[in-house]
């Protein structure tokens, strides 16, 4: 299926020729070995993990496989890890051994079960001798060795001694999900994820913040798909205010921001948010008594850019339209000045 995507998408010529975009597209059909689990971690971390150039080459092909493979499709009904049987040939070589005993492309009725009566007696025999003790027929040499290199790359990867280039500590420890909350009383509803060890490229080097569209009740009368700048706002607990605020815009082809099928959409935002340095610091302004404080804005009202610092660093004790009128105040105070 990705193989023949590569071509209907014009890409054969790049995978045979490049290595990058080679390699790329053969960690993607790799991921149906992984534990169903660690599927949709992997597939992101790999496309994070690229340049910008084979995002760009591949970009479509990244779509399609998180719309198609990770939407669409449960991961269950074609992730092969632990499968002995990892293909279809099986299924394959009964209907050609079927079409080859019917040999009419149209047979009648009583043909056809004929043949399936003779089908019948034949599995009937092959199973009486698999029960006597005859070994079934041996797999080729080709087909032999590459099992045993998954079975030995599986071996190793549940020993712990290769992780498929996905961090043990940032992906399967420490990625947490902040309570579900609404934008509105009928409004979007949305959660944060959080990876304090980083995601992807960021990996040991910066946290990594994303935004989670959440199924709701209110989903049939909101607008998707979801469109609007999200910022984050990372809290300094001091007088001084130097929060760290980062922003995105969400694409709109990407399966994320569409109304969400299932209790939540795939997570987006931003990978290196603040650099692991910055709070791994003693006494860091950041992180008191082992709490930190991040906020989520979602630009409704197209906030310019430059009152985005003003907003976030108002008392968020104070009701929400008082803090309206007060950013409405700065923007007209800041027109008149200009």
């Amino acid at each position: 299926s990705i193989h023949r995507q590569i071509q209907a998408l014009g890409l054969s010529s790049a995978y045979s020729q490049d290595e990058e975009i080679r390699s790329c597209c053969r960690k993607i059909m790799a991921l149906a070995l992984l534990p169903p689990q660690e599927v949709e971690t992997a597939f992101y971390n790999i496309r994070a993990s690229e340049n910008n150039k084979v995002k760009q080459e591949l970009r479509q092909l990244f779509l399609y496989f998180e719309n198609q493979w990770l939407t669409n499709t449960p991961v269950e009904m074609w992730n092969v890890h632990g499968c002995e049987q990892r293909t279809n040939n099986t299924c394959e070589g009964f209907h050609a051994r079927l079409n080859r005993r019917i040999q009419t492309a149209h047979s009648n009725i009583w043909s056809f079960i004929r043949c399936l009566m003779n089908e019948e007696i034949r599995f009937q025999h092959l199973y009486a001798r698999i029960n006597t003790g005859v070994q079934k027929r041996p797999k080729s040499s080709a087909a032999d060795a590459i099992q045993k290199r998954i079975d030995t790359l599986n071996k190793r990867y549940e020993n712990k001694q290769i992780d498929a280039e996905v961090d043990a500590q940032s992906e399967r420890q420490t990625s947490i999900y902040s309570p579900p909350f609404y934008s509105s009383p009928t409004g979007y509803k949305m959660r944060v994820r959080l990876y304090l060890n980083g995601y992807g490229n960021a990996r040991r080097t910066h946290m990594s913040l994303f935004f989670v569209l959440m199924q709701s009740e209110y989903d049939v009368i909101l607008k998707f798909p979801f469109n609007y700048k999200v910022t984050f706002c990372l809290y300094d607990q001091t007088p001084a205010q130097r929060h760290i605020i980062d922003s995105f815009r969400p694409d709109i082809k990407s399966n994320s921001f569409q109304r969400p099928r299932s209790e939540m959409n795939i997570a987006s935002g931003i990978p290196k948010f603040c650099p692991l340095s910055v709070i791994q610091q003693e006494d860091n302004v950041y992180v008191r008594d082992d709490t930190m404080f991040i906020k989520i804005r979602v630009n409704f009202d197209d906030m310019p850019k430059t009152l985005l610092p003003y907003a976030l660093c108002l008392n968020p004790g104070l009701p929400l339209h008082v803090r309206q009128e007060m950013v409405e105040k700065e923007a007209k105070r800041r027109k008149k000045a200009g």
